[in-house]
C-alpha cells in the first residue's frame, strides 16, 4: 500500500512529509494547529513573555500598547519637532547636547510618573538618541540646520523664495545704512580729535610768544555759542545752581557748538570742506592713530560730502582745553597735550 501524507510537528513548525505506514507522529503544544485536545491556545501574553525571554530589549506589550500609548506614539515627527525647537533656541549646539537634554527630560517625566524599570529606561534612552540622530539628518536634508564636524548650526525654516529674497534685500539695505551712519560718526570723531590737537598746538605756540591770558578771557571746552541780530531782545533766566539757562528771543537766532567754531577757525585743516592741502593732510594723518589714517584720506577726498558735526555728538565734558577769546582775539590757556594723545 502506498504511503499517505502525514502531519509532523517539529519545533512548532508544520511540515508535510511522506512517512512509512505505522510511523509515529509527535504533536507539540507549541504548534498553533497541532495542539492536543483540551489544551488552551497561546494568547498574546504568552508570546510577549516568550519574546521577552528571547530578547531582553523587547518592550512589554501590555505596558507599551495599553499603559504607555503616549510614549509609544513619540516617533520621528515628535523628536524632529523637539530637536528643531532646541537647535533654534540655542543657535549653535551639538548632537550630544541635544540628546542629553531630551534624555534628561524623558527621565524626569518617567521618575515623576513612577513608571518603568531600570531596563526600560535604558532602552528608551538609547531609542531617544537614535531618534535624535535621525531627526538631525532629516533637518539637515531640509537645509534647516547645517553640520560641520560636531557643531550643529541653525539656518532657519524654509520659506517662500520671493519673500526670502525681499527680506534679505531689506536686511542688506538696513545694514548698509547702519554702516554709513557709523562711518559718518567716525568721520565726526576724527574731525574733533584733529581740531582739538590743532587747538592745543596753536595755544602752546601763542603762549611761547606771549604770557598766558587771564582766566576771564578764556572759554573752556565744551561750549555753545548763540548768535542773533544786535537788535534782538533777549531775556535770560538762570537757575540757582547755574545748571539751567532759559532764553527768550524776539527774533531768529543760531546755535553753534564748539566743534563748529573750531572748524570756522580753520583748525579742521579743511577736511570738512574738501580744501585740505597735501601738507595739511600729512599733518592730520599724524594726529590720529595709524590704523585710522585711511579714513582721514577718505575725508580729504570726500570733502563736502562729509556731514557737519552736530551738537548731538556727545563729548567728554571733563576735558577742559581752552579756545581763544572771541571778544579780543587773545589766546586762551592750554592744558596738557596728553589729554588728546593717540590711543593706539
Amino acid at each position: 500500500m502506498s504511503s499517505q501524507p502525514q502531519l509532523m510537528v517539529v519545533g512548532g513548525s508544520l511540515h508535510m512529509d511522506v512517512l512509512p505506514k505505522g510511523s509515529p507522529v509527535i504533536l507539540s503544544q507549541r504548534s498553533l494547529f497541532g495542539r492536543l485536545p483540551g489544551a488552551q491556545a497561546p494568547d498574546a501574553a504568552h508570546w510577549s513573555a516568550k519574546r521577552a525571554q528571547e530578547d531582553p530589549d523587547f518592550p512589554d506589550l501590555k505596558r507599551r500598547c495599553k499603559g504607555g500609548g503616549d510614549k509609544g506614539s513619540k516617533g520621528l515627527r515628535h523628536f524632529s519637532m523637539k530637536v528643531c525647537e532646541k537647535v533654534q533656541r540655542k543657535g549653535t549646539t551639538s548632537y550630544n547636547e541635544v540628546a542629553d537634554e531630551l534624555v534628561a527630560e524623558f527621565v524626569a517625566s518617567e521618575v515623576a510618573g513612577l513608571r518603568g524599570g531600570t531596563a526600560d529606561l535604558s532602552y528608551d534612552q538609547k531609542n531617544i538618541r537614535r531618534r535624535v540622530y535621525d531627526a538631525l539628518n532629516v533637518l539637515m536634508a531640509m537645509n534647516v540646520i547645517s553640520k560641520e564636524k560636531k557643531e550643529i548650526r541653525w539656518l532657519g525654516l524654509p520659506t517662500n523664495s520671493a519673500q526670502e529674497c525681499q527680506r534679505l534685500e531689506q536686511e542688506k539695505q538696513r545694514r548698509l545704512e547702519a554702516i554709513a551712519a557709523k562711518r559718518q560718526e567716525l568721520y565726526d570723531l576724527l574731525l574733533q580729535q584733529i581740531a582739538y590737537k590743532n587747538l592745543v598746538e596753536r595755544n602752546k605756540a601763542l603762549e611761547r610768544n606771549r604770557q598766558a591770558p587771564a582766566p576771564a578771557s578764556t572759554i573752556p571746552l565744551p561750549f555753545i555759542i548763540i548768535n542773533t541780530n544786535k537788535q534782538t531782545v533777549i531775556d535770560c533766566s538762570i537757575s540757582n545752581d547755574k545748571s539751567e539757562y532759559l532764553f527768550h528771543f524776539d527774533d531768529t537766532f543760531e546755535i553753534h557748538d564748539d566743534i563748529e567754531v573750531l572748524k570756522r577757525m580753520g583748525l579742521a585743516l579743511g577736511l570738512d570742506k574738501g580744501t585740505c592741502s597735501p601738507e595739511d593732510l600729512e599733518r592730520a594723518r599724524r594726529m590720529v592713530p595709524r590704523n585710522l589714517e585711511l579714513y582721514v584720506r577718505q575725508m580729504a577726498q570726500a570733502g563736502a560730502e562729509v556731514v557737519p558735526v552736530t551738537s548731538e555728538v556727545q563729548r567728554d565734558s571733563s576735558r577742559h582745553s581752552s579756545v581763544a577769546s572771541l571778544s579780543d582775539g587773545q589766546p586762551g590757556s592750554s592744558e596738557d597735550e596728553d589729554d588728546f594723545s593717540d590711543s593706539d
